[in-house]
């Protein structure tokens, strides 16, 4: 999409940069720099930049490295990525079955059929699957473990939009297509993703579990192997690596007694992204999901601050004066200011991508995006909270989120305003370059003094 493939190395560098907090160890240097040399070599050689004009007739071994629903109005299927071994090569490949001719994933199987480009190292592949060869694998459980979350809220959550959110918000799969369009529509995609937002709760939930039974750099490794499970059960995606890498980083820095700052923590997270899979530079996930925490991290406290100006600001024993009704005001305006804050350096850098991807710009966003998460955040507080006394919890978090979920539906038509600019590549780049090459030079120039 908008990055191209010859992008990789200077983003490779980039990442490498961030993720050093020295550049004084040669033989760490020498190692990621062999790295990325063997990276960038892998994607000409492995995945070469083929183009099909027309339908290939091809006949090989095809094993599938992930799988997710594709539901749309009329019928569930299940969408398998992997590769398709012939011919002394392997490309990427995606197949599309029906809920009920599902194939098991584990298994190596041999198709002969037809290969259709559909797009720079995508291509789309029908034909008859004959089973070869049985192996171990994660996808087959993980399918199995989603099913029986999706069971469990079934039983609980009748109303369709409800279960559907939850069960997007856990397995990462958004299994409604009216639920995706709906938050498409005001600009809350991203909520429906897994990334740090889901994480976080995660490693809060197993927190305040473990906190009464173990010590602080116990719990921290028993949190990172909880994570790394939920890690598994999600599977991988490029905002889903990012919030597990980081929040791995972090727990390690709290074993090891060393705490790392959150830009070496995005730049090892981008550096593991690009080194496992290169042809991920090309995801629009990807771009959005790395420039929006890269713009949290560089503008988020210059906006909270110039914020300030405009929003009421008295320090923390000046506050404690107040009545217990300008308490809540105050907290209330905190919490306003922060989260614009928020959302202003997230459109800082991928507003130009949204533009020159899709074309336009919900308005809406702005204002859903002050609100909305906070109260998806007691939902999902209160979903946990149902584990435990679910005749208490999940009927009251069933009323609540239908609340919540008629408020995104039933938007106001008159404020369905959208920014509608078709950017070409040359300025979209530009555009999101310049802010963050200025804000990079006085983020390097301040660790530097």
């Amino acid at each position: 999409m908008w990055l191209k493939i010859n992008f990789y190395i200077p983003v490779l560098i980039l990442a490498l940069l961030l993720s050093l907090p020295l550049i004084k160890r040669p033989l760490l240097l020498i190692g990621l720099w062999a790295m990325l040399i063997f990276s960038f070599c892998w994607c000409h050689t492995q995945v070469p930049n083929i183009t099909l004009k027309n339908p290939q007739a091809v006949e090989g071994l095809v094993k599938f490295t992930s799988v997710k629903m594709a539901n749309n109005h009329f019928a569930k299927s299940y969408l398998y990525r992997g590769k398709l071994y012939y011919e002394g090569r392997a490309l990427p490949i995606w197949m599309k079955f029906p809920k009920s001719k599902r194939p098991s994933a584990s298994y190596l199987y041999h198709v002969k059929g037809k290969l259709v480009q559909s797009g720079p190292y995508s291509f789309g592949l029908k034909g008859k699957l004959e089973r070869r060869k049985w192996r171990p694998s994660l996808l087959e459980m993980r399918i199995r473990c989603k099913s029986s979350v999706r069971g469990y809220l079934r039983r609980w959550y009748k109303n369709t939009q409800v279960y559907s959110l939850f069960a997007s918000l856990i397995t990462g799969e958004v299994e409604h297509p009216f639920l995706a369009a709906t938050f498409a529509k005001v600009g809350l995609s991203h909520i429906l993703a897994v990334s740090g937002f889901h994480f976080g709760w995660v490693a809060l939930f197993f927190t305040l579990i473990l906190t009464p039974f173990t010590f602080y750099e116990r719990r921290a490794m028993i949190l990172i192997v909880l994570i790394s499970l939920y890690y598994l059960f999600v599977g991988p995606s490029p905002s889903i690596q990012r919030a597990w890498v980081a929040i791995v980083l972090v727990l390690i820095g709290q074993y090891l007694g060393y705490r790392s700052t959150p830009i070496n923590t995005f730049g090892v997270a981008l550096l593991v992204s690009l080194l496992t899979d290169p042809l991920c530079i090309r995801n629009v996930g990807f771009q959005l999901s790395y420039l929006a925490t890269f713009g949290i991290l560089l503008f988020y406290t210059p906006y909270n601050s110039y914020l300030k100006a405009l929003f009421a600001y008295y320090r923390t024993p000046t506050a404690m004066r107040f009545s217990v009704a300008e308490k809540h005001i105050y907290l209330l305006t905190i919490l306003f200011r922060k989260l614009f804050a928020l959302s202003l350096a997230v459109y800082t850098t991928t507003l130009p991508l949204l533009l020159y991807a899709f074309g336009s710009f919900p308005l809406l966003t702005l204002l859903y995006n002050l609100f909305i998460p906070a109260l998806l955040s007691l939902s999902v507080a209160l979903l946990i909270c149902g584990l435990a006394l679910p005749w208490i919890f999940h009927p009251l978090n069933n009323f609540l989120t239908t609340l919540t979920l008629n408020t995104i539906i039933y938007s106001p038509k008159a404020l369905h305003y959208n920014l509608t600019l078709s950017l070409p590549f040359s300025l979209a780049f530009l555009v999101t370059l310049t802010p963050l090459a200025f804000a990079s030079y006085r983020l390097i120039t301040k660790r530097s003094q």
